[in-house]
Formats: C-alpha cells, sequence, structure tokens
C-alpha cells in the first residue's frame, strides 16, 4: 500500500520514463515486469523520435519528453487518485503517450519526398503510428507477463491512431471496456485523456528559444512557435483538475491564436465528456 500518494502528483516536467508518475507509481509497488518493458519501449521509440527533424525541421519539438509530460498531464486529469487505476491500465496510458507520435518518424527513403508527400506524412502520422505498433514493435513490450500471451498491442495502436482521428471515428473503433489477466481497462478513457494531454503540453519547452532563434521559421511555422512562448506555467492543471494557463501577451495577433487554441481545448473537454457520459465515476 502506499503510504504517501502526493509524492506521486503529476510535475509535467519529465525527461526520462523514470520521472513520470506512472513509472515512479509502479516502481513502488514493485511492478518489475511492466517497470522493465517500459524502460525498453522509451529507448526504443526516444531512438525513432530523433529522425523526426529530419523531416520536419519547423515543427515544434515531438521528442521523448514531448511523450513523457502528456503521460504525466494525463495523470492529473485522473478523477481519482492513482490507485483507483488497475498497473495494465496505466502501463496502456504511459506506452500510448509513448508511441503516439512516431509515426512522424521517417526513413532515409522518406527524406527527399516533395512537400505534398511531406504534408500528407504529417496528415496520416497517427495511422502511420498505429501501424508502427501492429507491425514494427517488439509484441513482448505488450504482454501482462511473463507466462502468459495476452498482450494489449492492438488497443495501444487504436489509442495512438485516436489521437488524430475525429470523435466519430472514435466512438466507432474503441470500446469502454477491454480485459486483460485480472485487470480492466478503460480505452475510450484513455483516448480522451490522450487527446487532452497532447493539447496541455503547451509552452516554450515545445519550442525551446535558440532553436527558434537558429532556425528563421517562415510564415505558419514563425506563427505556430510563437504562439508557445507567452505560456509561463508548466502545471497546467489545479488540484480541482482545472485547466489554467498563465502568461503575458504582446502581440495581438499571437493572442489571437492562443485564444482559439484555448476554444479547441474547451471543444475536446465538452466532445471527451459526451463520449464518457455512461462511463462510471472512475
Amino acid at each position: 500500500m502506499i503510504e504517501d500518494l502526493s509524492k506521486y502528483k503529476c510535475n509535467t516536467n519529465s525527461s526520462q520514463v523514470s520521472d513520470t508518475v506512472i513509472f515512479k507509481y509502479l516502481k513502488s509497488k514493485n511492478a518489475d515486469f511492466y517497470c522493465s518493458n517500459l524502460e525498453k519501449i522509451t529507448s526504443d521509440v526516444a531512438s525513432l523520435l530523433t529522425r523526426i527533424p529530419a523531416m520536419f525541421s519547423n515543427y515544434t519539438n515531438h521528442d521523448i519528453t514531448h511523450s513523457l509530460r502528456i503521460a504525466d498531464y494525463m495523470v492529473s486529469l485522473l478523477p481519482q487518485s492513482i490507485e483507483n487505476y488497475s498497473d495494465t491500465e496505466l502501463v496502456i496510458m504511459l506506452i500510448s503517450a509513448i508511441f503516439h507520435d512516431v509515426g512522424m518518424c521517417v526513413s532515409e527513403t522518406e527524406i527527399d519526398l516533395d512537400i505534398t508527400k511531406q504534408n500528407e506524412i504529417r496528415k496520416n502520422h497517427h495511422i502511420r503510428s498505429e501501424n508502427y505498433v501492429l507491425t514494427k514493435a517488439n509484441p513482448d513490450y505488450f504482454k501482462i507477463d511473463n507466462t502468459s500471451a495476452i498482450n494489449f498491442k492492438k488497443i495501444v495502436a487504436s489509442i495512438a491512431r485516436s489521437h488524430g482521428e475525429n470523435f466519430n471515428w472514435i466512438k466507432e473503433n474503441i470500446d469502454t471496456s477491454e480485459e486483460y489477466g485480472i485487470d480492466t481497462v478503460n480505452p475510450l478513457f484513455i483516448s480522451c485523456l490522450l487527446r487532452l494531454g497532447d493539447y496541455l503540453d503547451f509552452d516554450s519547452r515545445r519550442t525551446p528559444y535558440c532553436l527558434y532563434d537558429f532556425l528563421q521559421l517562415k510564415a505558419a511555422s514563425y506563427e505556430e512557435w510563437r504562439k508557445h512562448f507567452p505560456i509561463t506555467n508548466y502545471k497546467k492543471v489545479n488540484e480541482q483538475r482545472q485547466i489554467y494557463f498563465k502568461g503575458t501577451c504582446e502581440s495581438p495577433e499571437v493572442y489571437h491564436q492562443i485564444l482559439k487554441y484555448f476554444r479547441n481545448i474547451e471543444d475536446e473537454i465538452k466532445k471527451g465528456k459526451e463520449l464518457l457520459e455512461n462511463c462510471s465515476e472512475k
């Protein structure tokens, strides 16, 4: 039993998987099988994500720290404290965040593609993430233990894809209940957490100023990077599970883009609630 659950509250500044709330919690429970796999998965995906700037050099950062921060935001949004969720459910949350952007990685044969093909990769990267998990990720990483053939690979792939899909697709393709061994998981809930967690990683950690200054960005990329700079808080979710952003902005154009971003978050919350309205309080 965890004596002090407060130490598992999210700091949303994880730089390696062992810093994340979920990993620390699982480690405290001696869930060594899951922890070992999480370390292997993170090492593999971190290497893959370094390929993204080969094609998308002007995009905001999509490195492993982005994925780990999303996982921490997902925990901060949980309606109940972390011990109320099964180990498998928590692992799927973290693994889905780690894999969600792997579809943006490009091979050597893709680097020289024209701009139309590049845009197609960006637009469909969530589908590529699903395909990577299904066809290339090590199947052992998704097992529930060393002795069983039960694994949750397919549901991780679907959740990873869901972060780029519309709500109709999610409603039709992701269920509210799956069982893996003794654990019950709500994949639809995890999908909603992943999508919202992705929105919350919105500050200058996605757009380091030294890199911004070096790249000499053009038009759309320039505006996309600039809107991250005014946000000064990392936490984003308070003790009452209210989402908040702090900062100041002197540019009317950037301020308008930030407000538009906030409206997207509000819409995401509204539609997520509608999807989950028949689920349990947990």
